[in-house]
C-alpha cells in the first residue's frame, strides 16, 4: 500500500490535494518555493525524498541516497541556492541541492537515528548551520557551507538523559539558540555561539515536535497537547 501526503486548506480544513507515491510511510515534510510555485518536500521510511508541485500535484523531483528511512527534512539556503537537509535512521545527515538533486555534503557523527533537524541561517560565523537531534541523546551543529562539524554535545551532565526528539532555532538577545526537546520530558535552550546549555525546564511528557512562531513563541507538541512557551522571561537568565 502506498503512503500519501494530503494538502488541506487552512481556512476551511478541507482536503485540496492528495499526493501518492511513497511505498513507505511518510515521516517528514518541508515546504519550499520553486520557480514561483509552492512545493512539498517529503521524506519516507522507504529512503526516498520526493518533491511535489502543490499547484499541479505533479512529482518533479525524486532523490534517493539514504540506506535507511528518512526521519527529518528541512530547507536551507546555501550560497544563494535552496538545499534540502535530511536526517536518517542510520544517523546520517545529508545535504542536497534542490535544483540539481545532487548530494553536496554528508555527515555521520550520530550513533543512532536522527530525530530532528533545524537550520540557523547566517547566524554562526555568517554561514547557515544545521542543528540536529538524535536518539543517541546528543545535539549536533554542522556548517552547511563546508560540511564540517561545528560543535556537538555528547551526554554531558547538562545534556538530555534520553533521546533528543525535537529541535527548533530561536534568537535570544541577538544570538541564535537551539531549543531541544527530549524523551525524558526536558526542554533545553543552547547558546549556539558558545555551545553551552543556558536554561532547561521539564514537561509532563516528551516534546516530539518543536517550532518557533514569528513572535518568538516556542510551540511544542507534548503528548496529546500543544504547548506554547514565551522565551521573553528567560532572556534575563541568559547572561
Amino acid at each position: 500500500m502506498r503512503s500519501l501526503t494530503a494538502k488541506h486548506a487552512l481556512t476551511t480544513g478541507t482536503q485540496t490535494r492528495r499526493l501518492t507515491g511513497h511505498p513507505g510511510r511518510v515521516t517528514a515534510v518541508a515546504v519550499a518555493e520553486l520557480e514561483g510555485r509552492p512545493h512539498a518536500i517529503t521524506g519516507s521510511q522507504d529512503g526516498f525524498m520526493r518533491g511535489w508541485d502543490l499547484t499541479t500535484s505533479s512529482e518533479p523531483l525524486i532523490l534517493f541516497g539514504h540506506s535507511e528511512g528518512i526521519t527529518a527534512v528541512v530547507m536551507a539556503e546555501i550560497e544563494g541556492l535552496l538545499h534540502v537537509v535530511t536526517g536518517s535512521d542510520n544517523g546520517a545527515v545529508r545535504v542536497w541541492g534542490l535544483s540539481t538533486g545532487i548530494e553536496t555534503h554528508r555527515r555521520t557523527g550520530h550513533t543512532s537515528w536522527v530525530t530532528a533537524v533545524a537550520v540557523a541561517v547566517a547566524e554562526l560565523e555568517g554561514r547557515p548551520h544545521a542543528i540536529t537531534g538524535s536518539n543517541d541523546r546528543s545535539e549536533g551543529v554542522w556548517d552547511l557551507t563546508t560540511g564540517i562539524e561545528f560543535r556537538i554535545e555528547f551526554r554531558t551532565r547538562l545534556g538530555h538523559v534520553e533521546g533528543v526528539s525535537a529541535v527548533a532555532v530561536a534568537e535570544l538577545e541577538g544570538r541564535p539558540h537551539a531549543i531541544t526537546g527530549s524523551d525524558d520530558g526536558s526542554v533545553r535552550g543552547w547558546d549556539l555561539t558558545t555551545g553551552s546549555c543556558r536554561t532547561n525546564f521539564h514537561l509532563p511528557d516528551a516534546a516530539l515536535a518543536a517550532a518557533i512562531a514569528p513572535d518568538g513563541t516556542v510551540v511544542l507538541g507534548v503528548g496529546h497537547e500543544v504547548v506554547a512557551l514565551s522565551l521573553k522571561p528567560l532572556a534575563g537568565r541568559l547572561h
